[in-house]
């Protein structure tokens, strides 16, 4: 959670994990860190990736 507040000023983070413990430990630092964790399909191809990082609006 430190290394988020750290890292990023964005109160949303993207997490690109398969469904696990990391995927589950990435989601708690995120709301520990007082940020909204937005799961993305990590099964996505690099194209529609990138249309969401695009479209995100912040």
């Amino acid at each position: 959670a430190r290394r988020l507040r750290e890292r990023t000023t964005s109160a949303r983070v993207g997490i690109i994990l398969p469904p696990g413990v990391g995927a589950v430990v990435a989601n708690l630092a995120c709301l520990l860190a007082g940020k909204v964790p937005v799961n993305l399909n990590y099964t996505l191809g690099q194209v529609a990736s990138g249309l969401l990082l695009a479209a995100r609006g912040d």
